[in-house]
């Protein structure tokens, strides 16, 4: 009866405490006290998972810090295609997750389904001291220290890559970074690993068609001109450059952003269809690829002569470049990879 009374006592303390009565009664103790229970030292597999948890907030001038960092890189990278990178908060609170698990490591896509189309840079060596700047790990570790091949370094200046967010935890061994990229960049192709970006005048072949810049780079939340939407654009082989929108309208014969990409049906099968099924929603995506013409994307016009008439430049557009840096030919073997991506295949037909 005594035992039992003590046990009832004790059922009101810490979980600490009635860990110490179980045992106690396992060894058929006489008495058992709980007395000074937060006196009591705790391991250092406890301290280490209290230390996992201190989180590191980063605050708005890190965060600043970090955004600008990667957009001053990726601005002197001499890129056509290079799009303008923005703080995720999505992806910040995903990277303060990652970091809390303190791993020190990747997480594997096939186990963390989030992480399906989401590239990741992270920073675990020499941390003890404090956390790192951005232009520690981001400049010398990710950028210069892998460059040209690296695949911190690619994921830095990849040019689909526009949203980074990040997160930083004090672990055992010391603060772990992790930024992570939406689009994931670093992608292959036939086991080797695609260029990060088209080289060319800044801004003349961004992925939404329209060429406005901020500092060298694609800004797709302009809508017209103005502060921090300056038109660069550059339009090719005889095209029109609307202002309005800073997009080039092709002349026949051509197509793409800034219209050195030819105009032609590149399967036989094209015509065999009526242009409805461009729109069709299993079908309509490669169709639309393989079969500009008939999409009325543009027109076919094989006497259309390459450079027969002089760029047209937007107010913002690299003066410097006197020749176009992709030939018609460059862009067709371009826009054939691209196509080697396409989900949906005509074939399927």
């Amino acid at each position: 009866m005594v035992q039992m009374w003590r046990l009832r006592k004790v059922a009101k303390m810490s979980s600490v405490c009635i860990q110490l009565v179980v045992v106690a009664v396992t060894l058929l103790l006489s008495d058992v006290t709980c007395q000074n229970v937060h006196n009591i030292n705790i391991s250092d597999e406890v301290h280490s998972g209290r230390q996992r948890r201190q989180a590191q907030p980063l605050t708005q001038k890190q965060i600043s810090e970090i955004v600008d960092r990667h957009n001053v890189l990726r601005s002197r990278e001499g890129a056509a295609d290079m799009k303008l990178m923005v703080w995720s908060t999505e992806l910040e609170s995903m990277a303060v997750s990652w970091t809390a698990r303190c791993t020190m490591d990747h997480p594997s896509k096939k186990v963390h389904t989030e992480y399906k189309g989401i590239g990741q840079n992270i920073y675990t060596k020499g941390l003890r001291s404090g956390v790192p700047s951005a232009k520690r790990y981001i400049d010398v570790l990710w950028y210069k220290d892998e460059k040209p091949s690296g695949g911190h370094y690619t994921q830095v200046v990849w040019a689909n890559s526009g949203q980074v967010g990040c997160g930083v935890h004090r672990c055992p061994g010391g603060f772990f970074v992790a930024c992570n990229y939406s689009p994931g960049g670093n992608l292959m192709y036939k086991g080797k690993r695609l260029k990060p970006y088209i080289k060319g005048s800044w801004c003349s072949k961004c992925a939404n068609g329209a060429g406005w810049c901020k500092n060298k780079l694609c800004n797709s939340n302009c809508t017209s001109a103005g502060v921090n939407c300056e038109c660069a654009a550059i339009c090719y082989n005889c095209a029109k450059l609307d202002l309005k929108t800073c997009q080039c309208k092709c002349a026949n014969g051509w197509q793409g952003v800034d219209c050195t990409v030819r105009c032609k049906n590149l399967d036989p099968r094209c015509y065999m269809h009526t242009k409805s099924i461009c729109s069709h929603p299993t079908y309509g995506p490669g169709m639309r690829q393989r079969c500009p013409d008939l999409c009325g994307l543009c027109k076919e016009d094989p006497n259309a002569e390459e450079g027969a008439c002089a760029p047209v430049r937007g107010p913002a557009a690299d003066s410097s470049a006197q020749t176009m840096f992709i030939k018609s030919h460059q862009s067709t073997m371009i826009f054939v990879v691209i196509m080697a991506f396409t989900i949906n295949s005509y074939d399927a037909l």
